[in-house]
């Protein structure tokens, strides 16, 4: 709604320097990168500790919305749950 933090004003409260690329609440479904974002379609991870994530904002329609790791094309028994958004 209209009383939710914009993606860019939350960054800017967490003390992060970006340009998210948008400073309202609707950044469009356009895939091309925005402000500061890099596409990178894999990510390799370095070093032996765990891989963690931590969720800053969650822009979603009100579902259930798993996200987490996966292995080749990604296909249904490459994926790897991690949680999900509730």
């Amino acid at each position: 709604g209209g009383n939710e933090p914009t993606f860019h004003d939350v960054m800017g409260t967490l003390g992060y320097g970006i340009d998210v690329g948008w400073t309202n609440l609707a950044g469009g479904m356009d895939p091309a990168a925005k402000g500061d974002e890099v596409l990178e379609p894999l990510f390799v991870k370095a070093g032996t500790k765990p891989v963690t994530m931590t969720p800053l904002a969650h822009y979603a329609p009100k579902e259930n919305i798993p996200f987490g790791w996966y292995t080749g094309e990604g296909t249904e028994g490459e994926r790897n749950t991690v949680a999900q958004i509730d």
